[in-house]
């Protein structure tokens, strides 16, 4: 039991990585940009929050496979792994695209008049929804059945702390919205960083098997 709590302690921290982030988003809100503010940005992460885990059991349910196919052929399976990672950034993006057209109505409809402010934050924050799906794909796809969980809960644990330090930051100039756009950006880099160790673990298969 304890060596397999061993083996599955950088899952952990990779799956629990976003979570903390999610959760501590609001009370960040609150310290740097007041309880009003607050009001405005938990409608709009609670439709983001829902959008993004809506797709989670997709992916938990391409793991098992993959992972079996990451152990016959890699090379094959990587073609797969990123037709679904480029499949779900392209979802994002067409997902993020409709909320921000039909945002202002949604939290009209659903929340009233009074949460108006909360679009404006919305427009902002759907544009980590294709960016977080890769990012999830990236792991659960191809970077956790590659072996690279270590590498993975590494950057998924620096990129929460860099997004909570930046949008700190960047709270001050832009309020609420600042909070946001940290988190946005934060998200972009963690992209960059998971892309840069898919690559690094393709070329160490290479030359372990002569490529």
């Amino acid at each position: 039991g304890l060596q397999q709590i061993k083996l599955g302690f950088h899952v952990f921290v990779y799956k629990s990585s976003n979570n903390i982030l999610m959760s501590a988003g609001p009370s960040l809100v609150g310290v740097t940009s007041g309880h009003v503010a607050v009001a405005a940005y938990v409608p709009a992460e609670k439709i983001i929050r829902g959008f993004v885990s809506f797709v989670n059991p997709i992916l938990i349910g391409f793991y098992p496979y993959l992972n079996r196919q990451f152990q016959v052929s890699q090379g094959n399976t990587m073609r797969l792994s990123w037709m679904i990672v480029i499949g779900m950034f392209f979802s994002g993006v067409l997902s993020a695209g409709l909320i921000y057209f039909v945002g202002d109505f949604l939290i009209l409809t659903v929340l009233g008049a009074g949460f108006t402010a909360a679009s404006e934050i919305l427009k902002v924050f759907v544009w980590i929804i294709p960016f977080r799906l890769a990012n999830q794909a990236l792991g659960l796809c191809m970077l956790i059945p590659m072996g690279r969980d270590k590498a993975t809960s590494f950057f998924m644990m620096f990129s929460s702390i860099m997004s909570m330090l930046l949008a700190a930051l960047m709270s001050i100039w832009y309020s609420v919205e600042g909070v946001v756009l940290g988190f946005v950006i934060a998200e972009v880099f963690l992209s960059v960083a998971l892309i840069s160790v898919v690559f690094e673990g393709r070329d160490k298969y290479r030359n372990k098997e002569g490529v």
